[in-house]
């Protein structure tokens, strides 16, 4: 064996070789062309998993190429878990499918943990001396030497890559250099996939927050409907498009007759109760082509999009009875009055809206729970 290989012996390990994975590539090699073969078949495995799409491809990748790349009868890959102290075998190469996936260890009593805790690449030649569970498993179903290398990049710690062979002796410098080198290859596509899942994650977290803060923009914070900004825009927009014009424009201005009162004799939370049940029952009977909002304090604004304003006055009246019916019980004989206007030639927001709010006045004037289209 190579120099830089150092030979260690106890009674839990057995005689193990250990080799910095720092020193790999300077040991000597045979350069023959079954080696070059077996590099070459490095390089395709990396070009594969470039194309990999998550962590159980790399690890399928991996597992299948240290089958293709080196003589082996047996291959894992362990996950470790450090708080937990388990391992977790996500692939597996000669191994029948019944075999035990998670297994409890004590990382520094265990041949896969003390490799995963150090920066060096341990083999093994015989295995008759170890006492190590794993290995001594491994030795029982007939394995007589192995392999095993951490899966690190940086700091960055992830697993094992683990190989056995059923003959003593069964590794050449040839094969740890190979070995060493699959193991390399897949912990640096691990941790780019993990920068791109933290990346992902992170651009999820901020499109979370971006879509909290429009609601706060956009929404009104007590009945959790459109705001006045919101309904603006959206007001603005249908004007600015000529087709939208066409066919039709409406808006409804609506208000709460004597909300004044509600809130002098029962109070401002009663009111606000009000406001909210109020909102749920108008939002029960408006379509998607309406777009409500609450314009301020007791008066709210339905934008009737593709709505005529024979149409928009028919729905008005329809919110008006049905809360003046519905409002005995549920709302504490609670009406309303509505104005409703439509889009004319050469309108905008703000002559729209004014004829909207004449409309209303006039039925404030006229006795109240009442509707009136301006014309």
């Amino acid at each position: 064996m190579s120099n830089y290989l150092k030979f260690h012996k106890n009674d839990l390990f057995g005689p193990v070789y250990e080799i910095p994975l720092s020193e790999i590539y300077s040991l000597e090699l045979t350069q023959s062309n079954n080696f070059r073969k077996r590099l070459a078949l490095l390089f395709k495995m990396m070009q594969e998993m470039n194309t990999a799409t998550n962590e159980n491809e790399l690890f399928d990748l991996a597992i299948d190429y240290t089958g293709r790349v080196l003589n082996v009868d047996r291959a894992s890959i362990a996950i470790v878990d450090e708080e937990e102290e388990t391992i977790t075998l996500t692939a597996l190469y000669g191994v029948s499918a019944d075999h035990p996936k998670n297994i409890s260890i004590n990382l520094k009593n265990c041949a896969i943990g003390h490799t995963y805790l150090t920066d060096f690449l341990s083999y093994r030649e015989i295995l008759d001396e170890c006492t190590c569970p794993i290995v001594s498993n491994l030795h029982k179903a007939g394995m007589h030497s192995t392999m095993v290398a951490p899966i690190i990049s940086g700091t960055t710690r992830f697993g094992t890559l683990n190989t056995a062979n059923s003959k003593s002796h069964g590794y050449d410098n040839d094969d740890i250099h190979l070995f060493a080198q699959i193991t390399a290859i897949l912990a640096t596509h691990l941790y780019k996939s993990q920068l791109q899942n933290e990346s992902k994650r992170q651009k999820e977290v901020l499109l979370e927050k971006n879509d909290a803060l429009e609601n706060l923009a956009y929404m009104d914070s007590l009945t959790q409907i459109y705001n006045r900004r919101y309904i603006n825009n959206i007001i603005e927009h249908a004007i600015m498009q000529k087709d939208q014009s066409k066919s039709g424009l409406s808006i409804i201005l609506l208000d709460i007759d004597f909300f004044k009162k509600i809130n002098d004799e029962k109070g401002h939370t009663e009111g606000d109760n009000v406001l909210c049940k109020l909102t749920k029952l108008i939002k029960s009977k408006i379509s998607e082509n309406h777009v409500f909002a609450r314009w301020g304090g007791e008066e709210f604004l339905i934008a009737c999009l593709h709505t005529s304003s024979n149409d928009a006055y028919a729905l008005a009246e329809k919110l008006r009875i049905s809360i003046d019916v519905e409002g005995s019980s549920h709302l504490k004989n609670l009406t309303v009055s509505l104005g409703v206007a439509s889009l004319i030639e050469n309108d905008s927001i703000d002559t729209l809206i004014h004829r909207a709010d004449n409309a209303l006045y006039q039925s404030k004037e006229n006795g109240r729970n009442l509707t009136t289209l301006f014309n």
